[in-house]
């Protein structure tokens, strides 16, 4: 009898620790898939709009908001940013006489700023271009907004306020200045990193139009995205600008360029489709009226405007990059045919 009564004890210590280890596994099981749909949420969430499903959905505010705004104003960007009407902005980088990055598109400073005449941005301080007012009115109590302030204040609103946005650099140089330019920053984007690791790189990308800058970025980073940017029918330069179209992808590969961005009009399916084969993200750049923005769309592909969610915009008559007679039928809204 005492042999029964022991047996079945182990039978009932067995039975219970075998209950517990269904248990156990079934609790791990629940843990595990309520864990990987956290990770997924997250990621999900947390989705970098660099990858090509979201980038080729963005419209970039030219100049950081340019119509009707301060354009390339640390203010301005935040005010869209913050009220969530825009998540998608390029602005312009400029070297200072002193070797320091500003927000600024022209050469000169006299269109944007209360100075009557026309003086190189090469030929002042960051202190003298920051001190004087905007001539815009409405906006006299701005003033021109320096890249290491703008990097910080991306950094806070990314990391700290969990805003999703992505940030186009139009990164301008001159041949003498362009190392200087580069070193500046790649020194002010790197010293985000001791802080917030290297956060800050998902939420931009530098794009310039000298395949000697992208070589000279991407010899101090591995980490930056970049684009190559290329305008076939400039009116300046055009044998060069010619063959930088043409070779394009060619030199974005050669310096590990992620996007290749280019006029509207120069873009077609065909072209589209063969970029993308190649494994890049593609940006066009500006498109302003419906019939632009519809192409674009039907293209799938990212774009630039002067005047996001507004239907028809108006070219600023001061752009050099406004298309003349070469592609009067695109700006005219008679698109060219796809041959084209």
């Amino acid at each position: 009898m005492d042999k029964v009564l022991q047996r079945l004890q182990r039978l009932q210590r067995h039975r219970h620790h075998e209950s517990r280890s269904i248990d156990m596994h079934r609790n791990g099981f629940k843990f595990l898939v309520c864990l990987l749909l956290f990770a997924s949420a997250i990621g999900a969430s947390g989705q970098s709009l660099l990858s090509p499903d979201l980038f080729h959905t963005l419209e970039f505010a030219h100049r950081g908001g340019y119509y009707g705004q301060a354009e390339n104003t640390i203010e301005i960007v935040v005010d869209h940013l913050r009220n969530e009407d825009l998540n998608a902005m390029e602005v312009d980088l400029m070297l200072t006489k002193d070797g320091k990055l500003i927000l600024f598109h022209d050469d000169t400073i006299n269109r944007m700023l209360q100075y009557e005449s026309t003086t190189s941005v090469y030929d002042l301080t960051a202190d003298e271009i920051c001190a004087l007012p905007f001539r815009k009115r409405g906006f006299e109590h701005l003033r021109v907004s320096r890249f290491e302030d703008f990097v910080d204040t991306l950094t806070h609103l990314a990391v700290n306020e969990k805003l999703k946005f992505l940030i186009e650099l139009d990164f301008k140089t001159t041949d003498e200045n362009r190392q200087q330019a580069v070193d500046e920053l790649i020194r002010i984007v790197k010293s985000t990193e001791g802080k917030y690791d290297k956060a800050i790189y998902n939420y931009f990308f530098v794009s310039s139009f000298y395949p000697g800058a992208l070589g000279m970025l991407r010899a101090q980073s591995d980490d930056m995205v970049l684009a190559f940017a290329t305008h076939p029918f400039y009116e300046h330069g055009k044998v060069k600008s010619r063959l930088a179209g043409w070779l394009m992808t060619t030199l974005a590969k050669k310096h590990h360029a992620q996007i290749v961005e280019t006029h509207q009009c120069y873009i077609n399916k065909s072209k589209v489709k063969r970029w993308k084969r190649k494994g890049f993200l593609v940006h066009s750049f500006t498109a302003n009226s419906l019939d632009e923005r519809n192409r674009i769309k039907d293209l799938n592909i990212a774009s630039t405007s002067d005047c996001p969610k507004v239907d028809n915009c108006p070219h600023d008559p001061s752009d050099s990059y406004v298309a003349k007679r070469w592609c009067k039928k695109c700006i005219t809204g008679e698109l060219q045919p796809e041959k084209n």
